[in-house]
């Protein structure tokens, strides 16, 4: 292995899947069932070239693969300076003219690459299935940090990338740091969540992939690469992760996912920025995206370096057979991949089909349909099951005050975006409405008698808007509204009085106090507590008023 390792060092290697490390330890996890086979090139008593390789037994022929398919994206021939063609050949001798039914299939080979070039011209005139991918990179040597940012900043996703990272901040606490050792499993939680509802084909985390990944970044340093794992924390709540491995100042940005619930502040896009000005920092010289052909990448750079993956064999009829189908179907593939509309059926469509007929599903919604009844009653049903109602069946109720009412037993508390938990369980709504709400302008105020919660309200300055339909828009500087008010079943008449006392006599910070209230026409308590409690306090021009057509506001 100190020879292996030689030659990686004397040709600078950047390629972390031909290390013995990461080939050694990627063996102890999915080794069984395969049998290692290393052809080694000697010069005299010198190992000058190697090339790992291993042996899995299919129906009707053997097939030859390099050690760490599929989890490695990138491999090629170890070979020292001056013995590429001599390697090459050899290599590609050795496997046509093997004993047999076998199949050659060697994946993740740089087009550019010099031994992938003399393994081809060796292959000559043999049957060859070749299919190839695009890996995105970005050459982080030609420009500083500051031009390569400058240079991008019009572009459409990018200038929409800050603009919601700015918004983000200003929610909440966002940082982007390195995940400790207890936050592992937290990357797994994410990408699982990411693919819950999509079809996952690379398995990253679950089953004994998530096993050696752990490993992997638990092991610590190779001394040839390092693997980097940096979580975005919107406050304590974590909504994207990169995972990535540097390798002679090559970062490989192996895999990312965030949470979709902050799909609306693109999370994603948000990390991939922030690891890149980690490799500015860092001094890494190249940022490889890995292969695939994702429009994310095509927003940071157009330059791409061409992998392919060639299948050939021995000339055994049967094999011959079996590389003319892998042709036929590597074709229909390439022609698939390039309807987009087929694409987003098979990994977007058919995941949700799949997870609507899913047991998590049906958990997922019985828990909120009982979290639901507890809180609000069976009537709120209604408005789950058939939401495209609600919006025309609203009540507004105008007023304003200059002094708060007396005896208020009920308090306030503004809920931030970082206990985005705490509203999902109180509020009933789904993490991702409760994200867009406060993206628009909303804000959730949780109504405290004493110290436990007896419902709450959300609170805007901006314009409100139904499915179809515009609720709310202020009149001038200072208004605000409540809406979705909902003060839980349990609680008595005069609580509901007190926590609209507090809703339209306690204004926003920088506010009038003037406030709209908009509830449902469901909701006849709350109307006519409402109107009692305007009508007890004098209001000037207040008024309530019902609607069929919010849309006459």
């Amino acid at each position: 292995m100190s020879a292996w390792n030689d030659i990686l060092r004397e040709n600078g290697n950047t390629n972390p899947y031909v290390t013995t490390d990461w080939i050694l330890g990627w063996w102890g996890f999915f080794g069984g069932g395969r049998e290692m086979c290393i052809l080694m090139l000697s010069d005299g008593s010198e190992a000058v070239g190697f090339c790992p390789l291993m042996r899995i037994k299919k129906l009707f022929c053997e097939e030859i693969r390099f050690i760490g398919y599929p989890q490695a994206s990138r491999m090629n021939l170890i070979v020292r300076h001056g013995y590429e063609r001599e390697f090459s050949c050899r290599v590609a001798r050795f496997l046509t003219s093997m004993e047999g039914a076998v199949i050659c299939t060697l994946h993740g080979l740089n087009r550019e690459d010099e031994c992938y070039s003399f393994l081809r011209q060796a292959l000559g005139f043999s049957l060859c299935s070749v299919q190839t991918q695009q890996s995105s990179v970005i050459d982080l040597k030609s420009g500083s940090e500051e031009e390569f940012f400058q240079a991008r900043r019009h572009h459409y996703r990018i200038k929409k990338t800050m603009s919601r990272e700015k918004a983000l901040s200003k929610l909440c606490c966002l940082t982007f740091e390195k995940a400790s050792p207890e936050e592992l499993e937290i990357i797994f939680q994410l990408h699982q969540k990411r693919w819950q509802k999509k079809i996952d084909q690379n398995g990253f985390g679950k089953g004994i992939s998530k096993e050696f990944f752990s490993w992997l970044t638990a092991s610590g340093r190779s001394p040839f690469w390092n693997v980097a794992v940096y979580l975005l924390k919107a406050g304590k709540h974590p909504i994207g992760f990169a995972y990535g491995i540097e390798c002679g100042r090559r970062f490989t940005f192996y895999r990312i996912a965030h949470d979709d619930d902050f799909a609306f502040f693109k999370p994603g896009m948000i990390v991939t920025k922030k690891i890149l000005e980690q490799c500015f920092k860092s001094g890494c010289e190249k940022f490889d995206f890995s292969t695939g052909d994702e429009e994310y990448k095509k927003s940071w750079t157009d330059d791409v370096e061409l992998i392919d993956k060639i299948s050939f064999g021995t000339e055994r009829p049967a094999v011959k057979l079996l590389i003319l189908m892998d042709r036929f179907t590597n074709s229909v593939r390439h022609t698939l991949k390039k309807n987009a509309a087929i694409v987003r059926f098979k990994r977007v469509t058919a995941g949700r089909m799949r997870y609507f007929f899913s047991l998590a599903h049906w958990i997922t919604l019985m828990r909120r349909l009982g979290n639901t009844i507890r809180l609000r009653g069976w009537r709120e049903l209604f408005f789950i099951l058939m939401p495209s109602h609600t919006a025309a069946h609203v009540r507004y109720t105008a007023g304003s005050s200059e002094t708060a009412p007396l005896d208020c037993a009920v308090s306030l508390r503004t809920v931030s975006l970082e206990e985005v938990g705490l509203l999902v369980s109180l509020t009933t709504l789904e993490a991702e409405e409760i994200v867009k709400r406060y993206a628009k302008g909303g804000r959730c105020q949780i109504l405290l008698r004493g110290e436990e919660p007896a419902g709450y309200a959300w609170i805007s300055d901006c314009k409100i808007a139904g499915r179809e339909k515009l609720l709310w828009q202020p009149e001038k500087s200072g208004d605000y509204c409540c809406y979705d008010i909902c003060i839980y079943k349990k609680q008595s008449g005069d609580v509901l009085r007190q926590a609209l006392a507090c809703l339209a006599w306690q204004p926003l910070p920088g506010h009038g106090h003037k406030v709209d209230l908009i509830f449902r026409t469901c909701d006849r308590q709350l109307a006519r507590v409402t109107e009692g409690l305007f009508r007890e306090q004098k209001q000037e021009a207040a008024k309530t008023i019902f609607r069929e057509n919010p849309n006459e506001i």
